[in-house]
């Protein structure tokens, strides 16, 4: 079984074969009719028609040999034998090609030509020291070459090492290192024209230092100077500046208040720490939240808080509504944050809440009770039989109804609408064709149902449906692109 396509006005027919005892009428044929076969000799009728259709169609021939060939739609040929050819559609030749004369790619600059393969020959200019590759407005990206050979090479960078370039000459070097010995002042020449350079000194042991101070005496001299004579050598570099060595710190300004402030901040003031705030009357200022933050009220620490004006208050108000309660709970319904079972009501099977007797015996177990109206915010589990009386229609403010979900062994489901005696037309799934279905008599308690007919899919391939053999029954249709197919 498969999709067959369903013909309809406008579609376009599709058959695997096609019978006609009588003529076939049409205003025009596509495809290249290579399954075609007929009784007579021919196709054409005259040589006018062929001519005609040659000349005026794309033409696809295995081969043409002629004095001339003109072809003016796109050609695919695979040999031709003639003195000329003008085609002034598409070519395209799968074979080799060989071009003899001069020849002319491209008639204007505006014409692009592309390489897809590669050259494998070199490529010699007609006139010596003659013709360019590329101009001062397109250039080409990278040279990737093993040897350059010329007179004069000009470019505006070098990409590599260097390692392999011979016979150039560098007007200015790249680093000036200069050699002292036991000298407090040395002046090093460079030929840098700039003051945008790198200096570094090392002593005799090749350790870096720091000399006493370092001058731009120019654009090309740097002078150097050291508290004492010294011995080593300065290097000096283009580029921008260094600035390296030791600093002390009693000369960085805010460095002690800065190590304090984070000592307290991360524990030093922490630990079993005995803090004695007796008689101190701004507790609740700051020093508290500043203590707790630090861990001083915390593990093992010790606090007195003996006079502590703000805390002995605290503790007073905790007394006092302690106090209030009687050890024999007397008051307990002025206390109304308090609940306790224990709690005897005036008379048996009752609680006291709040001064208001509760009974805790009307609701059993084996209890029948009758409510007006009854709201439940948790879960509902009804073990046994329900039956709802409704005097208007059932409104599920759910989505989804889930049915099934308590059988021993689920497969079957649908809905009956009662005709009578609780039996009527059902709409159900059957899992033995995976299809919904309808039969016309089922009882309300029934645990089987064979359809009697099935539910017709649609597959919508542009809706964004999928063509899955979950859908591939007999009688589903499936529409794609417009056009419309039933599977059987």
């Amino acid at each position: 079984m498969a999709w067959k396509k369903i013909i309809v006005s406008g579609s376009q027919a599709e058959l695997a074969n096609l019978v006609v005892d009588s003529n076939v009428t049409a205003s025009a044929f596509s495809g290249d009719g290579s399954g075609l076969t007929f009784a007579g000799t021919g196709i054409a009728s005259s040589s006018a028609q062929v001519v005609s259709y040659v000349d005026s169609q794309d033409v696809n021939l295995g081969g043409i040999s002629g004095s001339s060939l003109n072809v003016t739609g796109d050609s695919n040929f695979a040999g031709i034998s003639g003195s000329s050819l003008d085609i002034t559609g598409n070519a395209k030749i799968d074979g080799n090609l060989v071009l003899g004369g001069s020849i002319t790619i491209g008639d204007q600059s505006t014409d692009n030509i592309q390489f897809g393969g590669e050259v494998s020959s070199s490529i010699l200019p007609k006139v010596d020291d003659a013709f360019d590759l590329g101009s001062s407005s397109n250039k080409w990206s990278t040279l990737h070459v093993n040897t350059i050979s010329g007179s004069f090479i000009s470019a505006s960078r070098f990409i590599g090492d260097g390692s392999q370039l011979t016979n150039i000459t560098v007007s200015q070097a790249a680093t000036v290192a200069s050699t002292f010995t036991s000298q407090t002042t040395v002046a090093v020449n460079h030929n840098f024209d700039s003051k945008n350079v790198n200096v570094v000194v090392y002593d005799n042991s090749d350790t870096q230092i720091i000399p006493a101070s370092v001058t731009l005496t120019n654009n090309n001299t740097v002078t150097v100077t050291f508290d004492s004579a010294t011995s080593g050598r300065v290097v000096v570099d283009k580029g921008g500046h260094i600035v390296s060595g030791s600093i002390d710190a009693a000369n960085i300004s805010g460095l002690s208040d800065a190590i304090n402030d984070y000592l307290d901040l991360d524990g030093v003031i922490s630990g079993s720490v005995q803090v004695d705030l007796t008689a101190t009357t701004n507790y609740e200022s700051g020093i508290k939240d500043r203590l707790d933050a630090e861990g001083v009220i915390s593990g093992s620490s010790q606090i007195d808080i003996t006079g502590t004006t703000g805390y002995t208050s605290f503790s007073s108000s905790i007394a006092a509504d302690i106090a209030g309660i009687s050890t024999d709970f007397a008051d307990i319904t002025n206390k109304p944050t308090l609940i306790s079972a224990s709690i005897a009501g005036d008379n048996q099977g009752q609680i006291k809440v709040n001064g208001v007797n509760v009974n805790v015996t009307d609701l059993q177990t084996n209890s029948s009770p009758t409510f007006a109206s009854l709201t439940l915010t948790g879960d509902l589990f009804v073990q046994g039989t329900t039956t709802s009386i409704e005097t208007t229609n059932l409104l599920v403010e759910d989505r989804f109804i889930l049915l099934n979900s308590g059988s021993v062994n689920p497969d079957q489901g649908g809905l009956v609408i009662d005709e009578g005696n609780g039996a009527g037309h059902a709409f159900l799934y059957d899992n033995v064709s995976s299809r919904f279905g309808f039969t016309g008599s089922l009882a309300s308690d029934a645990s089987s149902a064979t359809p009697d007919a099935f539910v017709g899919a649609v597959i919508d391939i542009g809706a964004g449906h999928v063509d899955s053999a979950e859908y591939q029954k007999n009688g589903n249709i499936k529409v794609d692109s417009g056009t419309i197919y039933i599977y059987a």
